[in-house]
């Protein structure tokens, strides 16, 4: 019984009812960690950090924490970021620091807020951003009491002296709106997404289709592509500015399936018929996919079903990054299904599949999406214009109100890596057809 395991190891590690063993706390803690229990996890990890039972092995406690970390475990999440900072069990890495501690400082955690606040001041790991450092450091210092508190208040101020009034005065309506906000991806209030009865939304759910949703929070981050970004569109992918999704949403872990397709519309028209049910259909146009949601929403019996827009599209698939991919500065055939026979910056050339793969076959981002990076492009309900970034809200961007061609995004599998990127964006009659072209769908949250 792995909960028993566990206890049994917490009685040994504290020498609670039986002598103190740091060894037998090893073992108990082990035998639950191999079955996943993360608390196992993390006390292993710091059994080896710390070399009690077992010879300090510093590898070892990097490799147990980021086990704990990648289920959610706030202080493993802390502890990971804090070996990143500082090169201990891995070469030091700013930008896992603060991806780590983003993770922590996303559960409350003050003292990741605290270090992320400095990180997003000095540009280390993240693009530098004062009005942000402010909010993680204002945050940090509710959060925080005593002399903590104070120290932290302290930074805030110098951080307030180098910025302008607009920009406090935003940090501030974050600060107020976020519990808990980030840079590239700040989640919403958790009261804000509760229904009636007070719940909050599960964080993931399988519809009656079969079809995996995972729960996007509501944040900021900054849409388009940086100036110096290797193969940026400068005619499409700027001037890169600040988006809000206000409300938060459900997204499709993956891209809608043959098999999903043809258990709602009753056929399969992809073009690669020897790929299998767990490929993306493909060969669809913009209408026949309003025709697949209207029937989905019937099954369902609600109208929550949609596109998702293309802020919202980038804002997932980023899930917290601003790099060009959500996997860093560069890509490798390991990672997603494009024409690996090219490379983007240092990225390693490799394979060319020449056609889709069953979804799932490469790691998620984040925040658990799947292939938001090859397979298939993907439609979005916007319409086209080069210059909406110019115009477009704030605030929610729904897109143009009318256009001729509507918005793809994520890239093929035929395609050189730099169609991938997060910010790349290109155009689809909306009666074609394709066997490039897919779709995921978004679903809104109800009471």
């Amino acid at each position: 019984h792995v909960g028993g395991q566990f206890n049994l190891g917490i009685l040994y590690y504290h020498g609670r009812g039986v002598p103190r063993d740091y060894k037998q706390a090893l073992y108990w803690f082990r035998k639950a960690a191999e079955q996943g229990h993360a608390d196992a996890q993390f006390n292993l990890g710091i059994l080896y950090y710390h070399g009690r039972g077992v010879p300090r092995d510093y590898k070892q406690a990097l490799y147990w924490s980021r086990k704990a970390a990648e289920q959610g475990h706030a202080d493993a999440q802390f502890d990971l970021g804090l070996m990143y900072s500082k090169g201990i069990g891995a070469p030091q890495d700013y930008k896992q620091a603060a991806h780590w501690w983003r993770k922590a400082a996303e559960q409350g955690d003050a003292q990741a807020q605290a270090n992320l606040a400095v990180l997003c001041a000095l540009g280390r790991g993240v693009f530098k951003d004062l009005v942000q450092a402010h909010v993680w450091a204002s945050l940090a210092a509710a959060g925080s009491s005593g002399e903590d508190a104070q120290r932290i208040n302290r930074f805030r101020d110098k951080i307030a002296a180098k910025m302008t009034p607009a920009q406090i005065a935003e940090a501030q309506r974050l600060a107020r709106v976020y519990s808990v906000p980030g840079r590239a991806g700040a989640p919403a209030n958790q009261a804000a997404i509760k229904g009636h009865q007070g719940k909050a939304p599960p964080k993931r759910f399988r519809n009656s289709v079969g079809m995996e949703f995972v729960l996007i929070p509501a944040g900021s981050f900054m849409m388009g592509s940086p100036a110096d970004e290797q193969e940026r569109n400068k005619n499409n992918e700027g001037p890169r500015h600040r988006v809000e999704i206000t409300r938060p949403f459900y997204l499709q872990t993956t891209e809608v399936t043959r098999g999903q397709w043809r258990a709602v519309m009753g056929n399969n028209p992809s073009h690669f018929k020897q790929c299998g049910d767990d490929c993306p259909v493909d060969n669809v146009s913009w209408e026949d996919i309003q025709e697949f949601v209207r029937r989905l929403n019937q099954r369902e019996g609600k109208e929550v079903y949609r596109l998702p827009t293309e802020a919202e599209w980038e804002y997932a698939c980023r899930a917290g990054t601003t790099t060009p991919f959500y996997f860093g500065e560069t890509i490798s055939p390991d990672q997603a299904n494009y024409n690996g026979r090219h490379g983007y910056g240092a990225g390693r050339k490799g394979v060319f599949r020449n056609r889709p793969v069953p979804v799932k076959s490469f790691p998620s981002n984040a925040w658990g999406l799947y292939d938001m990076h090859g397979n298939v492009w993907e439609l979005v309900s916007d319409w086209k214009d080069d210059d909406y970034y110019s115009s477009s809200p704030v605030r929610d961007p729904r897109g143009p109100s009318s256009g001729s061609v509507r918005v793809i995004r994520g890239g093929a599998w035929d395609n050189f890596p730099e169609n991938l990127r997060s910010a790349r964006r290109l155009w689809h009659n909306p009666k074609n057809r394709y066997d490039r072209v897919g779709f995921r769908v978004a679903r809104v949250i109800t009471p």
